[in-house]
């Protein structure tokens, strides 16, 4: 994994599709394979950016810290989804447990 990569900003790319096409093609030759799926994080999900905090390990990074300051921007995005998880699930509780008609 790359962090930050010229490839995950879209002010650097008037067209962002054909950079993410150039590279794909230059993993697929690079790597020799073409079994690859190609997640740009910085649009994925918390729960998917978690998973990579915690298990990924960077290739490079562009300065010293960069990958850690992901994991912790991760770790906070996953934990505000939680909150409103929590608070979703206490909303529906309470409703289930107002009586019909009362």
């Amino acid at each position: 994994m790359t962090w930050p990569s010229k490839w995950t900003s879209r002010r650097r790319h008037r067209q962002p599709g054909r950079a993410r096409r150039r590279l794909l093609r230059d993993l697929v030759s690079y790597l020799r394979i073409d079994a690859i799926d190609l997640v740009f994080l910085c649009r994925s999900t918390p729960f998917l950016k978690l998973q990579v905090a915690r298990t990924g390990k960077p290739v490079y990074e562009a300065e010293p810290g960069l990958f850690a300051a992901f994991c912790s921007r991760a770790a906070r995005e996953q934990g505000d989804g939680r909150v409103l998880e929590r608070g979703a699930d206490e909303y529906l509780r309470r409703e289930i447990e107002v009586e019909p008609g009362g």
